[in-house]
């Protein structure tokens, strides 16, 4: 049976991406190529049996091969923004969970090269702006006798306006559709299929 939101939880991710670059707001004469390495560390405090609130703390790790001349990396390591959201559980089984809430400009987006150049917004840690978010989440429990459970969920982040650089990042569409299995007691194992879409990003 799936934890209610009355118990505090943490949990732990790691993902790794290489951005196709169709968002950015300029072509790419450099051949510039990202590597995100992302580390999550998700807390969750129930407030009542249907309500909670959360906050994930991401450590990012941004590399980009660039050729300019000559190749030389650059490397941008640290906190990211920070997302708090609130969540309200209106129907029970299948749950029918909503949520609302923000992420905040944690992440330094100020940080500079080894050639005295500020780091282009795509490599920076944080945007520089407070977004709203909102979200909508379907759990169905106990779908099989052996302990399977189903989920899926999508979330929508609306940038917050420019940046101090006059950078404005699109909006972010994310969808997560994935299975909980009981193996034994407390151990779960939790494959999630995730996908994104995200607007172009623009110059103001």
């Amino acid at each position: 049976k799936r934890p209610p939101s009355s118990r505090s939880r943490m949990t732990y991710s790691l993902s790794r991406s290489t951005p196709s670059g169709r968002n950015v707001p300029a072509a790419n004469p450099s051949q510039e190529v990202v590597d995100f390495d992302s580390h999550f560390l998700s807390m969750r405090y129930g407030l009542t049996d249907r309500a909670n609130i959360s906050m994930t703390v991401p450590r990012l790790s941004i590399s980009s091969d660039k050729v300019q001349g000559e190749p030389y990396l650059r490397e941008n390591k640290g906190l990211g923004d920070i997302v708090v959201m609130g969540a309200y559980e209106v129907l029970s089984n299948p749950d029918v969970v909503l949520e609302a809430g923000f992420r905040f400009p944690t992440g330094n987006n100020e940080k500079t090269d080894e050639l005295g150049t500020r780091i282009n917004d795509i490599l920076a840690l944080g945007s520089g702006t407070t977004d709203p978010i909102l979200g909508l989440t379907l759990y169905k429990t106990s779908v099989w006798r052996h302990g399977l459970d189903v989920f899926g969920s999508v979330r929508r982040r609306f940038t917050g306006g420019t940046n101090q650089w006059g950078y404005h990042f699109g909006n972010e569409t994310q969808a997560a559709i994935g299975a909980t299995y009981l193996i034994r007691n407390r151990l779960r194992v939790t494959p999630t299929l995730t996908g994104y879409e995200i607007g172009k990003d623009t110059w103001v």
